[in-house]
């Protein structure tokens, strides 16, 4: 029976390849992986390759995926990050892909990557030197990776986690990932992602604790594309030797870093600390605006930021906007660093603790005292419509400043209710208005009180989010509430009546 069955697998691929339709692979273990790879590599279609949940060794032999002719895209889905796992045990390179021998080119050869976790990989040289997790390289193909993580690997020359390259006009996408822990001998702790003529976008990823010569959490070229960062966070990642602890970035065309938060990055032996940004030509752009960058050193110029604008040496420099930032933690000169600055308008930028919630635990939500809530401007370039949580972007007055947006306080103008308005349905139901009266009268007068409500701020709107789209929800949470208003009406009553009346004053 198993022999028909691989047969008629067999028949049904070949009529398939015939059609042009697509083919979905469902694989449970290390040899299947293999023989999709395989079969996608040879079969002319449209192929996604679906992997289970477990654990996946690449130690003994890189997953490979190298077609030599069609013209057809590829999409490996995981379980989901944690679930899905390959790991490569520090003995290989844990997957690797490469359409650029696609016979008559490779434009519709996209490929996607998502839902995976990619661990313990490692070039110990020969074929595969860059990409230690994963190795992607393309020519005129699209390369999107999202929703996944990579944890400790490490490449012996680019891209510790991820080497991504179009060598033509193909997109360079990465959203939705964490790089944790991975190193790169020359540029890209996190990520090396490279293309000639195609755009490039980072969106809501994590670097945390990467390390490489050059761009210890990222490391983005595009020759004549754009590049565009968006709601990333940056922390704790360092640049040996040259500069871009968080991120090093270079384009001919315009680079753009929009509400992004960067923490604790060292450029050890160089300039700019968090961001290094580099513009090749007089005509490029540089757009900084909404960013948290904050506490990063560099042994050269930028602790903060660094702008090379001068690239071609001629004292012309390219255009620099820097508006509605965070960085510091003083004024300091050197926070801010830039090459020329002859084009350099800025304007509305602070120098004042963000006031994260934890950062020392990696919580990096803004508190509801942050000077950074309703601090940004909506008009920024590529402003996101959602923050890193997914949640809607510009809730207040302006955008806040960073990745993350503190949710609106439905009118309240200082919020605290935001669980018990979703449970009585109403800003100005009775039961809010007491829970907001033994606030502003009992907690908010002394600092106990105050740093419960601002830890209360930055918890409490995404549990009232859910507890509000729930009717047995909110039914009981009124239950659970009603000990708490019963005495916060107490509260409230006895100092109502220690209050002298109006006739009395």
């Amino acid at each position: 029976m198993k022999k028909i069955g691989l047969f008629g697998a067999v028949v049904l691929s070949l009529i398939l390849a015939g059609s042009g339709l697509a083919v979905d692979f469902n694989v449970t273990n290390d040899t299947e992986l293999r023989i999709a790879l395989n079969t996608a590599a040879t079969n002319g279609l449209n192929d996604t390759i679906n992997i289970a949940a477990g654990t996946y060794d690449a130690s003994t032999s890189t997953f490979s995926y190298t077609p030599a002719a069609g013209n057809n895209s590829l999409t490996i889905v995981g379980a989901g990050a944690g679930s899905t796992i390959l790991d490569g045990k520090n003995l290989e390179q844990v997957m690797n892909i490469d359409t650029t021998g696609v016979v008559g080119g490779d434009s519709n050869s996209h490929i996607t990557v998502t839902g995976i976790t990619f661990e313990n990989g490692d070039t110990p040289g020969g074929a595969f030197e860059d990409g230690g997790g994963l190795c992607i390289e393309t020519n005129q193909a699209n390369i999107t990776v999202e929703d996944c993580e990579f944890n400790g690997n490490t490449a012996d020359v680019y891209g510790g986690a991820v080497y991504a390259r179009s060598f033509a006009a193909g997109t360079v996408t990465f959203a939705n990932n964490i790089f944790d822990g991975n190193t790169a001998n020359v540029n890209g702790g996190g990520v090396y992602g490279r293309s000639s003529t195609g755009n490039m976008t980072f969106t809501n990823n994590i670097f945390d604790g990467n390390t490489a010569n050059q761009g210890g959490g990222v490391y983005g070229r595009s020759s004549t594309g754009n590049m565009t960062f968006t709601n990333n966070t940056f922390n704790g990642n360092t640049a040996q030797n040259v500069g871009g602890g968080g991120a090093a970035s270079r384009s001919q065309g315009t680079i753009t870093f929009t509400n992004n938060t960067s923490l604790g990055n060292t450029a050890d032996n160089f300039d700019g600390g968090g961001f290094h940004i580099t513009l090749e030509l007089n005509t490029s752009i540089g757009n900084i605006y909404n960013n948290i960058v904050w506490n990063n050193t560099a042994s050269g110029n930028g602790d903060d930021i660094y702008v090379e604008d001068n690239f071609d040496g001629d004292l012309v420099g390219a255009s620099v906007n820097l508006y509605n930032n965070d960085y510091g933690p003083d004024p300091d000169p050197n926070d801010f660093g830039i090459s020329d600055g002859d084009n350099l308008s800025r304007g509305s930028n602070i120098n004042t603790d963000p006031l994260l919630v934890d950062p020392a635990s990696e919580d990096f939500h803004l508190q509801t005292t942050s000077p950074c809530i309703n601090a940004g401007t909506a008009a920024a370039p590529s402003l996101p419509p959602t923050d890193c949580d997914g949640e809607q972007r510009n809730s207040g007055s302006a955008p806040d400043i960073g990745a993350d947006e503190v949710p609106a306080t439905s009118g309240d103008g200082g919020g605290f209710c935001f669980i018990a308005t979703a449970a009585y349905g109403s800003v100005l139901s009775n039961e809010v208005t007491i829970f907001k009266q033994f606030r502003d009268e009992f907690l908010l007068t002394n600092e106990l009180g105050r740093s419960f409500v601002s830890a209360y701020y930055s918890y409490s709107p995404r549990l009232a989010d859910c507890i509000a789209k729930h009717p047995m929800g909110r039914k009981m949470v009124r239950i659970g509430l009603y000990p708490i208003l019963e005495l916060s009406k107490w509260f409230v009553e006895e100092n109502d009546s220690k209050q002298p009346s109006k006739e009395a004053e």
